[in-house]
């Protein structure tokens, strides 16, 4: 699948790419070439993780700022909030476990 790609020049020089088609998906580099390689890896990393939500039963509701809401399929239609940041912390990692019902063991499994 193909996907459209802008990529513009920020005040700093950046070269910054995103998806329109996919929220939050962004990223850039120190010129155009790179720019467009370290999105097309940030698009294969987004399409990678959307499958492993997909397959616990989630789907995206929306986005607020750098979060991404999912909510669960099933009753009782569990909401999870993502943050959408390069790193996240183990805290936060573990609360979203929780929150997804799912035990570390079973979390790990789907990855």
């Amino acid at each position: 699948m193909k996907y459209r790609i802008i990529v513009e020049q920020d005040e700093e020089g950046t070269f910054v790419a995103e998806c329109p088609s996919l929220p939050g998906c962004i990223s850039q580099g120190k010129n155009r070439d790179e720019a467009l390689r370290n999105i097309k890896d940030a698009i294969q990393g987004y399409l990678e993780s959307l499958k492993k939500h997909i397959k616990m039963g989630y789907e995206k509701d929306h986005q607020t700022g750098s979060h991404i809401i999912l909510r669960h399929r099933d009753p009782p239609h569990r909401r999870l909030t993502i943050p959408n940041h390069n790193e996240i912390s183990k805290g936060t990692l573990r609360a979203i476990i929780r929150q997804s019902g799912l035990s570390r063991e079973e979390f790990f499994d789907i990855l």
